[in-house]
């Protein structure tokens, strides 16, 4: 029984000291579109959980009837695209996002996280944390692995209205 213990407890110590990998990313300047081995743009749209509504004229005898019912089209409001997030990776296996902006909206802030696993040996490269209209991470360069790395968010504008992003993933296999 005091071994068991004793291994619960050397286990936990083990995980609780580990290092995190909760880490800013570093601003990314070059242009974004520079050689990317594979790469994914998502739309975000403004959120649309009221729709407007517009009531069809009815006769006059259906009006003043038990089936006067208002008719509505629920389907005239549309979401509007705000931003396209590009999301990516290069040949030295740099992960890099860039919000962009469409005409109307203003950036005020992106937050979100990369994860990122290599699929060839199972283990996790880590979640990074990030922050602001681009930037990018490092991941390992593991020769011949596979990567699978997802992105989730959330953009503000500068009206305070925040748009999530699901979750986008992308996967390459890296090659020196």
């Amino acid at each position: 029984m005091k071994k068991l213990f004793s291994l619960v407890l050397t286990l936990l110590l083990f995980i609780g000291l580990m290092p995190t990998n909760n880490v800013q990313a570093e601003e990314y300047h070059e242009d974004y579109s520079d050689e990317l081995l594979t790469s994914v743009s998502i739309s975000i749209y403004e959120d649309a959980e009221f729709l407007e509504y517009e009531e069809e004229p009815q006769s006059p005898e259906i009006e003043n009837s038990e089936e006067a019912l208002p008719s509505f089209s629920p389907f005239l409001a549309k979401k509007k695209e705000i931003a396209t997030v590009n999301f990516g990776v290069n040949k030295s296996n740099k992960i890099s996002y860039k919000v962009v902006m469409n005409k109307g909206y203003k950036f005020k802030s992106f937050s979100g996280a990369i994860t990122t696993t290599d699929i060839s040996s199972g283990l996790s490269q880590g979640r990074k944390e990030i922050s602001g209209q681009s930037g990018s991470v490092q991941i390992a360069k593991l020769d011949g692995h596979s990567f699978r790395s997802t992105l989730t968010g959330a953009v503000t504008t500068s009206t305070d209205y925040g748009y999530n992003l699901g979750g986008a993933s992308i996967m390459w296999t890296y090659k020196k």
